[in-house]
């Protein structure tokens, strides 16, 4: 983990519409202290803008209380309301990135930090190498073969890692695309304002990825509310077919709800014609 001493805060932070909402909110002061410790926090890690204790290890909202000294439930409170706000994303790995980390923190200088960290590494470990090299030739082999080692296991680490989160990026773009081709496919979208639209269709894929088979879930969800829209239901008849409506709090809850019954109704059809 290269090591980072400082991070840019906007001096017009606080024009920000979050941080204004978020300022009119009863505990408005231990979020805040909350949102700019994640951020020292990402800088120390210094990932692009990831929260983690390790690479393998990420940080719980019970380490997160420990270390910001704030009690678990008002860190868990700030934490929601991050998400929420799309201030920050956590993973299936539970590991939290802040969200256009690179648009305002100095990336090239965060890159050099950790180029001049792996130099300085490497240099010592040479130094090590060749003071131990002073003593025999055995204990000089022995030694490379261990460094090489260390060095093979750092790598495939730092591949690891950067594979999970391309494929978590893949995901994500894979399950936006299959939300937008199923409203592209059931309704006439030319006269949308895809930069909503695009945005709550985002949302949807946070939501799709917190079940365990999200491209069912997408597809179910999809398929469910076109119904309803389509319904004589008095709710429904009036409900537009768009990701913003879908994505709304009441709406996607309704939803969710019907597909529970459908598949209440599934199982005991099965249950029945099972036992003949």
């Amino acid at each position: 983990m290269a090591e980072v001493k400082w991070i840019k805060i906007t001096t017009s932070i606080f024009d920000d519409e979050k941080i204004k909402v978020i300022d009119s909110m009863p505990e408005r002061d231990a979020i805040f202290v909350i949102w700019i410790k994640l951020l020292t926090l990402a800088g120390k890690c210094n990932g692009g803008g990831l929260v983690y204790l390790s690479e393998t290890v990420p940080y719980t909202d019970e380490m997160l209380s420990a270390i910001f000294n704030r009690p678990l439930n008002i860190v868990r409170l700030a934490l929601d309301i991050f998400k929420k706000f799309d201030m920050i994303d956590i993973f299936t790995d539970q590991k939290i990135l802040i969200t256009n980390w690179e648009k305002h923190q100095n990336i090239a200088g965060l890159e050099k930090i950790r180029i001049d960290t792996a130099a300085r590494v490497l240099k010592y470990r040479e130094k090590k190498r060749l003071e131990a090299c002073n003593v025999t030739v055995t204990q000089c082999n022995a030694i490379e073969r261990e460094e090489e080692k260390e060095i093979e296991e750092e790598s495939k680490t730092k591949k690891a890692a950067s594979a999970a989160i391309v494929k978590t990026d893949e995901k994500k773009t894979a399950l936006f695309k299959a939300f937008r081709d199923s409203f592209h496919a059931k309704t006439d979208t030319t006269a949308w304002n895809w930069s909503i639209q695009g945005k709550s269709i985002t949302a949807l894929v946070k939501r799709a990825e917190k079940y365990e088979e999200p491209f069912s879930f997408a597809a179910r969800l999809m398929e469910t509310y076109y119904g309803l829209t389509k319904s004589n239901d008095k709710f429904w008849a009036g409900q537009p077919f768009t990701p913003m409506n879908l994505n709304s709090e009441g709406i996607f809850n309704r939803v969710i709800a019907e597909m529970g019954k459908a598949e209440e109704s599934d199982k005991l059809m099965r249950e029945v014609f099972g036992g003949r």
